[in-house]
């Protein structure tokens, strides 16, 4: 599902299969980007960029261009939306690791 699919892998992906003329193995990172569009969808209730076309989806993911993100910022709330912007950072190497975000995962939820 392109909706969820990183900047780097829908900018890099032919690039890279032509290099190793195999399928690319990518890092946690881009499990990192694709729970960010998990937190969108289940705090917005719509998928990331609603029915764009996924050719409309990959060029404003690729030019850094994210689905917009509700205004009111109190609470948990808050701290899932901050967390959810840092796990759909451009680079991967601004993204948090998988422990770092379970870790604010359960800092979330042991403050409800």
């Amino acid at each position: 599902m392109l909706d969820y699919d990183p900047p780097e892998e829908m900018a890099n992906v032919q690039q890279v299969d032509d290099v190793l003329g195999e399928t690319a193995r990518w890092s946690e990172k881009v499990d990192i980007y694709a729970f960010s569009c998990v937190c969108y969808e289940i705090v917005t209730g719509d998928i990331p960029f609603g029915r764009m076309s996924e050719m409309s989806v990959a060029i404003k993911v690729i030019q850094g261009i994210r689905p917009a993100v509700p205004a009111e910022r109190v609470g948990p709330l808050a701290e899932v939306l901050s967390l959810m912007e840092d796990c759909w950072k451009q680079s991967p190497a601004e993204r948090p690791s998988a422990p770092e975000v379970v870790k604010r995962v359960d800092e979330i939820k042991n403050r409800l």
